[in-house]
């Protein structure tokens, strides 16, 4: 949208009108947890002015000011500006990555006058926000967004001392074992050894005794990080993830804490579902107590996403499970994969839908039922090539995810699964004796595969920049409906949800015209050509 000169006065007022309000209301949001009522009626009042270039405005007003005022005065002007980036950034149920971009803004003209030099504890305090906001930013790069926050951490660490300064010292070691357990850059095996490395030097700060909360989110941490972990012994490593867990229950109480208790105990399921030490029966079972405990507080009702998440944890655990009848078994887990299922739904949840859709078909695959196996792999496979920008620039970066997971991690458990979803229809073709649907399916996994190695390196000289751009607009307009979907905030959900099948196709139909991608493979095409060479 071109600025005119009006809406831009009206964003300078609006600017000057949220940084009053929050000088009056003398509030620190990261105390009581409560937005101030003023700045949130002029926000609210004004939502449409926020969009588009707010964050540039923003940083232009305050340089003007800063530029025309002493020291002094620019300085508060500062310190007004951070704390209501504070506001936007925690408190304000707007958009979030327009929220986080103005906070971003905010932080960072602040640093023109808040300098190390002159004001060194608030000028870490800021490289604080903004390590915190590039690491849960939705615009930009992933990747470049985390050594962003991994480049202010360290920052930070050259004024908050251990010494001087303990306790932010080991924040500022726990975001960093945050952003190298997510850090797609440099060698996955390092980055995780470093994560834990800096999770236990904030340990030495963090005491049970002294912070128990800091103390017990770490341990939390630690049992992600261990069960990611490259280096080291894989059963010494599933008892370090078992052991954070359990010692993240002593302070996560179902009475005190029931979501991050319910959480824990999710964990500890993934972990001995998976677990490929010790006995594989007993692991089972371990896992099926644990995710039915995390579902006495994640109901349905408070918790949707949560309790789907549970759901087809469960549901592939009673799918795995060896002790009592099979049968029996199958069909507790069909049953979960479909509640599971009430929740993803193919609009709100698209790779979490893919994800348990494909479950359920090798659940059906596994009590032989080759005709719903079929309908359900089919349905999986049709949403990948549907999806598959979505998934080739970040598996499930548009859905939340209440377990942590490295970005690397994801995109390596979404290709393995796609693979074998591949490999199990072409299994349940040739059982339904469709031997050239079968091949069909190969050829399209083949060309999938070599597409999405192409796009995934390629995109920017295999597209025109003006498509690149296209493409990304697609991107985040698809991003957005989902989300509104996933809060229910849709105003028409029917209408949005058209409109995001329409984008999805028009995405597709405009990455064809460069690159054909396996879904157009066809046999009997493919064998005429065969016949006339």
């Amino acid at each position: 949208m071109t600025e005119t000169p009006d809406r831009e006065s009206a964003k300078t007022k609006l600017i000057e009108q949220l940084l009053q309000a929050t000088k009056e209301s003398d509030h620190d949001p990261l105390i009581g947890n409560k937005l101030p009522q003023t700045v949130e009626t002029l926000l609210t009042d004004n939502l449409e002015l926020l969009y588009d270039d707010f964050p540039k405005v923003l940083k232009n007003w305050a340089t003007d000011k800063f530029n025309t005022t002493e020291l002094s005065e620019a300085q508060e002007i500062a310190k007004t500006i951070a704390n209501f980036s504070n506001i936007i950034c925690i408190l304000y149920q707007g958009k979030e990555k327009i929220n986080r971009e103005i906070a971003l803004a905010g932080y960072q003209v602040s640093l023109e006058v808040i300098t190390r030099e002159t004001l060194p504890d608030k000028w870490a305090a800021l490289q604080h926000n903004i390590a915190l906001t590039y690491l849960w930013r939705i615009l930009g790069e992933k990747e470049e967004n985390i050594e962003k926050a991994r480049e202010a951490s360290e920052l930070t660490l050259e004024v908050f001392s251990k010494k001087k300064y303990p306790y932010e010292w080991a924040r500022s070691q726990q975001n960093l074992g945050i952003g190298y357990r997510q850090r797609v850059r440099g060698n996955k095996e390092d980055n995780l050894e470093e994560a834990i490395r800096r999770y236990h030097l904030a340990l030495e700060v963090y005491t049970e005794t002294d912070y128990p909360y800091k103390w017990a989110q770490i341990q939390y941490n630690l049992n992600h990080a261990y069960a990611e972990r490259i280096s080291g012994e894989k059963t010494e490593n599933f008892k370090k993830e078992i052991e954070a867990a359990l010692l993240a229950l002593k302070v996560f109480s179902k009475e005190e804490y029931p979501y991050l208790w319910a959480q824990t105990h999710n964990s500890i399921g993934l972990a001995y579902r998976d677990s490929i030490e010790g006995d594989t029966a007993e692991n089972l079972e371990k896992a099926i107590t644990a995710f039915q405990l995390a579902l006495e507080v994640l109901s349905s009702e408070d918790y949707r996403e949560d309790w789907a998440m549970v759901q087809n944890n469960l549901g592939t655990a009673y799918r795995r499970r060896i002790r009592e009848n099979q049968a029996e078994n199958i069909k507790k887990a069909i049953k979960a994969y479909e509640l599971a299922l009430e929740v993803y739904t193919l609009e709100g949840f698209p790779h979490y839908h893919l994800d348990t859709l494909f479950n359920r078909g090798l659940a059906y695959l596994y009590a032989s039922n080759f005709v719903k196996a079929y309908d359900d792999f089919k349905g999986a496979i049709n949403t990948v090539e549907l999806l598959r920008t979505e998934i080739i620039s970040s598996p499930s970066a548009n859905e939340n995810s209440s377990v942590s997971e490295g970005i690397d991690t994801k995109k390596q458990k979404f290709a393995e699964e796609w693979n074998s979803l591949y490999q199990r229809m072409v299994e349940v073709c040739l059982k339904q004796k469709k031997i050239t649907e079968a091949i069909e399916y190969v050829e399209r996994s083949k060309t999938r595969n070599l597409v999405e190695e192409i796009l995934r390196r390629d995109q920017n000289t295999i597209f025109p920049p003006e498509v690149v751009t296209q493409l990304e607009k697609y991107r985040e307009k698809i991003a957005e409906a989902q989300k509104q979907i996933q809060q229910g905030k849709a105003d028409n959900p029917t209408a949005l949800i058209q409109h995001l099948k329409e984008w999805r196709q028009q995405r597709n139909d405009l990455q064809d015209q460069y690159l054909r991608i396996g879904s157009s493979f066809n046999f009997e095409e493919f064998q005429k050509k065969l016949d006339v060479i």
